[in-house]
């Protein structure tokens, strides 16, 4: 199941980035939730879900998930996309839960272990070598992608 979640985020942030390029970062956001919705439409048939629309509990959970990790996140997560490549993007991607550890170790007061500490200091570890060390991209060794590398690279905007 891990190896499973992995990859599928692999492949989103491989499959945001270069959709990132090709749209605008409002109408990628819209067309990769869109696609996840279907993909988890099967879940609507196996698990009950009165508890969404029976309380006003429920119904403000929804809308917390809905505007918060799913709109906001992901719009920043594809936005941010654009800008480095997908095995950086993948690699920054682990601060998030890297936060979410941090976020209940020092708001909501819960127990560190040994093994906790060890796997903070291993992403944190991880992302300060990717940042600070990684290689710059290769050039296209393509005569014609290198002409369009070059003239995206000279390209400036005019002020206006």
């Amino acid at each position: 199941m891990l190896l499973t979640d992995g990859l599928t985020y692999a492949a989103y942030i491989n499959f945001s980035s270069k959709l990132g390029d090709k749209l605008d970062s409002d109408a990628a956001v819209m067309l990769i939730l869109a696609i996840i919705a279907v993909a988890l439409s099967p879940v609507l048939f196996i698990f009950p879900i009165s508890w969404t629309y029976s309380s006003l509990n429920g119904i403000f959970v929804c809308l917390g998930l809905g505007i918060f990790t799913g709109g906001m996140a992901f719009a920043f997560l594809t936005s941010g996309a654009r800008l480095v490549s997908p095995a950086v993007a993948s690699t920054l991607c682990l601060a998030e839960p890297l936060g979410a550890v941090c976020w209940g170790i020092f708001l909501l007061k819960e127990e560190t272990s040994l093994t906790t500490l060890l796997g903070i200091a291993s992403v944190l570890l991880s992302i300060i070598v990717l940042v600070f060390f990684a290689k710059e991209p290769k050039k296209p060794s393509n005569p014609k992608a290198q002409e369009i590398s070059q003239i995206q690279s000279s390209s400036t905007i005019p002020d206006v």
